[in-house]
């Protein structure tokens, strides 16, 4: 379990998968499944202070970004849809895209949410054919705002 009341939220994540910080996101990286494996799928998860913003006006600002600082970038779906924060159910927008990095083809899902002024992007990244449903939807529905858990739960 990972919990942040800097950051605003708590996650919970594969006990076996590396994690790592800033003072805006954190990273939850996947264990090498061999030693020939070239890619650690994970999970990166920030927070921006200062988008007051609508959240449509976020999502077109972070593709534009996307499609500007990466030339292989591919849109394969971007739809609005919603995330359960337990009895609380945010709106929230999907944008899942591909992209070739060093000669990898990696397949990338952001949720990106804004609440009390900050942007929220949890974001999955997995080698292309290698992407873990299972995985990103566990991590994604273990997500809530530090600001909406109970006494016990903080």
């Amino acid at each position: 379990m990972y919990k942040s009341p800097s950051k605003g939220f708590k996650v919970e994540y594969p006990a076996n998968w590396e994690l790592k910080e800033s003072d805006v996101w954190v990273q939850f990286i996947s264990p090498l499944e061999s030693s020939s494996d070239r890619y650690r799928e994970g999970v990166n998860i920030s927070s921006w202070a200062g988008f007051p913003q609508s959240l449509p006006a976020c999502v077109e600002l972070i593709t534009n970004t996307l499609k500007q600082k990466i030339p292989s970038f591919g849109v394969m779906w971007s739809e609005p849809t919603t995330l359960s924060g337990g009895i609380i159910v945010y709106e929230a927008h999907e944008l899942h895209f591909s992209m070739n990095a060093d000669n990898l083809f990696t397949e990338v899902n952001n949720i990106m949410m804004t609440h009390k002024g900050r942007l929220y992007i949890i974001e999955y990244h997995a080698e292309l054919g290698k992407y873990y449903d299972q995985i990103s939807d566990q991590i994604k529905s273990s997500f809530r705002f530090y600001d909406n858990l109970d006494a016990h739960e903080k």
